[in-house]
């Protein structure tokens, strides 16, 4: 029997991207993987995805440019709370503020019987034309049913900053995304 420990919640840096809306209050430029890009005043659907701990790229429909965010390892995103980083700090010409809030929530343990798969050895035999015989293991794929107990987490993510010159906010990003998870707690012999 194998017990699972419960894994690790996928917290803001995760694989899921947040979508939601950036609205341009003025006209920005911001550093693309193409140069410098103007991003002008009005309201776009927009998308951010967190690549990796040490990063955060913006991308706005209508735009084949993504800007890349850096995030100092020493001022990493909060799960919960405010987010503050200079322009130095990001590497684009705005500060970042603004707040993340993240909600997890567990459901029921739920037990039940599901479709698995393993290796059963068959002993295969085969005599050669001087009668010899020659044995050895194969592995073959078997289906089978095996007993899980598992509880399914719902996590609720709202993300919400503006860019900032001299305090003033120039633009702003507001959006969510709500990930279900299913967290296995035991699983036993597949058979």
């Amino acid at each position: 029997m194998k017990w699972f420990g419960l894994m690790s919640l996928f917290l803001l840096i995760g694989c899921n991207a947040i979508d939601g809306n950036f609205t341009a209050h003025n006209n920005i430029t911001l550093e693309s993987q193409n140069g410098i890009e103007q991003v002008l005043v009005g309201q776009y659907k927009a998308k951010v995805e967190f690549p990796s701990k040490k990063r955060m790229v913006l991308s706005l429909n209508g735009n084949d440019s993504e800007f890349t965010f850096k995030i100092p390892k020493d001022t990493p995103i909060p799960d919960n709370g405010r987010v503050a980083l200079t322009r130095d700090q990001v590497g684009q010409p705005y500060d970042i503020v603004g707040d993340v809030a993240t909600a997890v929530t567990r459901g029921n343990i739920l037990e039940n019987w599901q479709s698995c798969t393993y290796q059963r050895p068959y002993t295969v035999c085969r005599t050669d034309a001087r009668g010899n015989r020659t044995c050895w293991t194969e592995y073959r794929t078997e289906f089978g049913q095996q007993y899980v107990r598992y509880y399914m987490e719902t996590v609720a993510k709202d993300f919400s900053f503006s860019l900032t010159d001299g305090g003033t906010s120039q633009a702003q990003f507001i959006g969510n995304d709500v990930s279900h998870y299913r967290r296995d707690i035991y699983a036993g012999d597949c058979r």
